[in-house]
């Protein structure tokens, strides 16, 4: 929420519209399996706790680690590669479709 609010704020944006009720916003929050109880429990009641008319989030993603080499991505490893160097290095779609086709769960979807 912080960097969001930052953003808007260097982008003369409203950051409220992103995150206050009454708003034509959807909120998603997508990560690996070691923060479902963050995303699912601790965020929601800390907004609630606030009275400050917050949304709560509208769908909540929980996923495998992402890994290379066997061992999963992480900045203490620093095994990792940032969302900015993938978007300076590749097509947005080339990286939607590589996380499409290596998802850690391996599900697959039909219509």
């Amino acid at each position: 929420m912080t960097a969001s609010k930052k953003y808007c704020e260097q982008n003369n944006l409203d950051w409220e519209k992103f995150w206050k009720k009454d708003n034509d916003n959807k909120i998603y929050l997508v990560h690996a399996k070691d923060n479902i109880p963050f995303h699912t429990v601790i965020f929601p009641l800390l907004l609630l706790g606030t009275k400050g008319n917050y949304k709560l989030p509208d769908k909540i993603v929980s996923d495998e680690y992402i890994t290379i080499e066997g061992e999963k991505l992480s900045k203490s490893k620093r095994n990792y590669i940032s969302i900015r160097d993938l978007l300076e290095r590749y097509p947005v779609d080339a990286i939607r479709y590589y996380f499409l086709i290596n998802d850690p769960v391996k599900r697959f979807y039909s219509r």
